[in-house]
């Protein structure tokens, strides 16, 4: 098992363990798939007093072989009117950014 394989492992376990001691705090979830450890599907949950409030919104994260060195890529499946759809989102924490 490559490093970001084993390194993703153990943040999807610490991941369940924060949230099994407080699933409250979170508004969102994140899973890989079960064939790919390198591709998590996440939903975050539409913030209260927002124009999201009570939306679910999918995206997904693709991890490289260079994780943690190198960032994933983030992108959104459902539409939300502020990112565009299967489209690379510029963060931060993320592979894509814009000049």
């Amino acid at each position: 098992m490559a490093s970001a394989s084993k390194r993703l492992m153990i943040e999807l376990r610490q991941s369940h363990l924060e949230r099994l001691k407080n699933p409250s705090a979170y508004e969102f979830v994140a899973a890989p798939l079960e064939s790919d450890i390198h591709t998590w599907h996440y939903v975050l949950f539409g913030s209260a007093k927002t124009p999201y409030e009570g939306g679910y919104y999918h995206g997904i994260l693709k991890f490289p072989p260079e994780y943690p060195m190198k960032p994933p890529s983030v992108t959104m499946v459902t539409p939300s009117g502020r990112f565009e759809t299967h489209t690379k989102i510029c963060l931060s924490m993320s592979d894509f950014h814009r000049e």
